[in-house]
């Protein structure tokens, strides 16, 4: 009898899953626990190579888009096992609500709750590990690109084998799973609901997911669900955002990142706090010690931040009276220049540091990130509107996005050329007040190259967008699925210089100036560097112990090895008016 007594206790502490209340508990911790930016950032266009000798070994490595060798809490294998220890703790609460004799009205509405966002969790972690590590969904390719394994069931046996199945095959199941969860959630039987695939997330989630899935229709539906439509009452508020500093006080983050991450906020709909260095790579001291790959003055002055945007050129208001400096926009990256580093401050990603000894003063770093916000909701409809050729529709939500982006005009002369209601006039003059990206002669308009037509006037509209939502979604890891999903051909390159001249305006030729005088400040690679449309290069590749267990590894380039640097001749420069294929609207 005392044999049986001893045999039936558990031989440890763990919770036998046995009430809804314990799957409520168990599904707070079936979201990833480390985080994918860096990754995606390093990999895309947002960064370059500058003067700055010291580096950490795998942002040279993402920099050059080699294979991750490097470990640790930030290269791959963090990632791809949080993100499938969640998807685990999914399936094992989908397992127990099966096996659950459930009998009265309010466990079975708990019940029904708890698995819609199980559902919608294991959906959410497989589209992330796929588009990280695959290549973007196209219906030409994707039956037969490799995708990552699907796992519907918690695993009963020590290191099992998986097979990797098509791209395809894992938008099929990702969309079953969202079709199945999002009916069922319900945001009143949820603890903390903003840390958790809530309603509004889940929506966003959707329209993400269809958005890259091209189902136009689908992604509109969903967002309309997220925020309505008028979404004012959901975007953030930037000028309360702006009162906060952009500066960092020791270890302190940024006054401005912790109030872009606060938990009341409308705008914020699912927020994260994933071990990951992002918040560190767009502050002052972030990246001390390892200046030489970061989001410097270049790529902020010609094609993000401090670029000409669609609403206006970048301004120079100063301070006067009780008019704050006014620069055409709320959001005013700071600009860090020491020595030869140089990087700009994107104020809405705050680092949290977790103590991991109080004795020896170690920790780990974890951002709080915002991962699904009305903006996106917002700008996905907008695309997707565009993409069923309702340009009226679209234009409505890319003016709810600039009105709250754009700072308005105010009594000084300067200001007045900011436009906070666009026209789709205004959408071509833009596109038009720029020659394509050339990576020596940088502007924000690079060429498009997707898998799906574009007919002229959707190409205008996607330009604005695409640079809108590289304005909104910088830190987050986005713009390297935006570059993915429409062909975009990236290419390395060395700053060699801090001093860049923010890009002016001609108001009456409507184009931008010449640029001929940043050519001696970048050079480029000898042999090029490029990751053109469908590059092995921009796909990560999955994490060495995975490979060393016998799943089949992505495809590779032969490894980006940094040589002499140019100088590299650009190509002759064209003439500023025929510089789109696009028809100019009247």
């Amino acid at each position: 009898m005392s044999c049986n007594k001893f045999l039936d206790t558990p031989p440890d502490n763990r919770t036998t899953l046995d009430s809804i209340a314990k799957v409520e508990s168990l599904m707070r911790s079936a979201y990833p626990t480390s985080g994918y930016m860096r990754m995606a950032e390093i990999t895309s266009d947002n960064y370059d190579e500058h003067l700055f000798p010291a580096f950490l070994p795998i942002h040279e490595e993402l920099f050059f888009w080699q294979p991750l060798v490097t470990s640790g809490n930030f290269s791959s294998d963090p990632f791809w096992n949080a993100s499938y220890t969640a998807i685990a703790t999914a399936n094992n609460a989908l397992q127990t609500l099966d096996q659950l004799v459930i009998t009265t009205p309010e466990d079975l509405a708990q019940a029904m709750a708890l698995r819609g966002e199980a559902l919608v969790a294991r959906a959410y972690a497989h589209f992330m590990l796929l588009n990280l590590f695959c290549q973007h969904y196209s219906p030409t390719f994707s039956a037969t690109d490799l995708g990552i394994p699907y796992i519907l069931v918690p695993e009963t046996t020590l290191s099992p084998r998986h097979e990797r199945p098509s791209v395809a095959f894992v938008y099929e199941m990702i969309d079953k799973d969202l079709r199945e969860g999002l009916p069922l959630l319900n945001d009143s039987r949820m603890e903390a609901p903003k840390y958790r695939m809530n309603q509004k997330a889940a929506y966003t989630f959707a329209s993400r997911f269809y958005l890259f899935y091209e189902k136009w229709a689908q992604a509109e539906y969903w967002a309309t669900r997220a925020i309505g439509e008028n979404p004012t009452e959901w975007l953030r508020d930037w000028a309360q955002q702006a009162t906060f500093a952009n500066q960092v006080s020791g270890a302190q983050p940024q006054p401005a990142a912790v109030n872009a991450a606060r938990t009341n906020l409308p705008c914020n709909f699912f927020i994260a706090t994933p071990a990951c260095e992002t918040g560190l790579l767009y502050s002052a001291t972030g990246n001390s010690g390892n200046g030489r790959f970061a989001h410097g003055h270049y790529v902020s002055d010609w094609e993000v931040h401090n670029a000409h945007r669609p609403w206006g050129p970048r301004i120079n208001a100063s301070a006067v009276d009780d008019l704050t400096a006014h620069t055409g926009a709320w959001l005013n990256p700071s600009r860090y220049q020491s020595a030869n580093q140089q990087r700009v401050m994107i104020p809405t990603i705050p680092e949290v540091r977790e103590i991991s000894n109080p004795v020896a003063g170690t920790f780990v770093r974890r951002v709080k990130i915002v991962l699904f916000t009305a903006e996106e909701a917002l700008l996905n409809r907008a695309e997707a509107r565009v993409m069923q050729g309702n340009l009226d529709g679209a234009l409505r939500d890319i003016n709810f996005w600039v009105r709250s982006t754009a700072r308005p005009p105010d009594s000084r002369s300067a200001t007045h050329q900011i436009k906070t209601t666009l026209t789709e006039t205004d959408l071509v003059a833009w596109v038009n007040s720029m020659e394509y990206y050339e990576p020596l002669r940088p502007s924000a308009k690079k060429r498009l190259n997707p898998c799906f037509p574009l007919n002229a006037e959707q190409t205008v509209f996607i330009h604005n967008l695409l640079f809108m939502r590289r304005w909104e979604f910088t830190g987050t890891g986005m713009r390297l699925f935006d570059i993915k999903r429409y062909g975009i051909q990236i290419e390395r390159r060395k700053i060699n210089s801090n001093i860049s001249t923010i890009p002016t305006f001609n108001s009456t030729t409507r184009i931008m100036n010449s640029q001929a005088h940043l050519l001696p400040n970048i050079s480029l690679y000898n042999p090029r560097i490029v990751a053109e449309k469908r590059s092995p290069r921009l796909v990560i590749q999955l994490p060495p112990a995975v490979i060393a267990a016998g799943m089949t590894p992505n495809p590779i380039n032969p490894p980006a090895i940094p040589g002499r640097e140019g100088p590299e001749t650009a190509p002759p420069r064209q003439s500023n008016t025929a510089t789109v294929d696009v028809a100019i609207i009247d």
